[in-house]
């Protein structure tokens, strides 16, 4: 999935997603954003957007996975109202999960 900037309609970045496990969660592999637009807001935007979308469509979970190196990208999606589950993930990293409020 593309990330375009409204300001110009140029592409801004990529999401990667798929279904997660069981048919109402929603995977997050990704979410980049070309290092020229990084830091006025562009992956914030898209992350919320994006959560938005997927509570009000059929997903009642959604994760996104931060690498054990990057803790940036942990802090990232705390701020977007996803939590850390326990234990390890793939890589040394660690999966965070937001439930849909019901």
């Amino acid at each position: 999935m593309l990330v375009v900037s409204l300001e110009d309609g140029q592409v801004a970045g990529t999401i990667g997603l798929e279904e997660g496990e069981g048919p109402s969660a929603l995977l997050i592999r990704s979410l980049c954003i070309e290092e020229g637009r990084r830091s006025y807001g562009a992956g914030s935007e898209a992350a919320r957007l994006l959560l938005r979308a997927a509570f009000t469509s059929d997903f009642r979970t959604v994760r996104a996975w931060a690498p054990g190196e990057r803790g940036l990208a942990l802090y990232f999606w705390v701020r977007m109202g996803l939590r850390p589950l326990h234990g390890e993930g793939p890589d040394g990293g660690i999966w965070l999960e937001r439930r849909r409020a019901e």
